[in-house]
């Protein structure tokens, strides 16, 4: 499985999605089966949008750090 970033040791896969090329129904329905598989094997994958990155990295960052932090709590 790939993703954009992961964080391997927590089981963490951040995806940034774009319009570009997330926007169309086969891209869409594949996005979901990876999200499904990687649940399936215990990953959590957090969904950003390529606006989100590029305009609010703060948030972003917070985002996944607190992400990372409840995976070293639940480990």
């Amino acid at each position: 499985m790939r993703v954009d970033a992961a964080y391997v040791e927590e089981k963490i896969g951040i995806e940034a999605d774009s319009k570009r090329w997330h926007a169309t129904d086969v891209r869409f329905e594949d996005d979901r089966e990876k999200r499904a598989r990687a649940a399936a094997l215990g990953w959590t994958i957090l969904a950003v949008t390529y606006r989100q990155v590029t305009t609010r990295p703060a948030w972003v960052g917070r985002t996944v750090a607190a992400a990372r932090d409840a995976a070293r709590r639940a480990s």
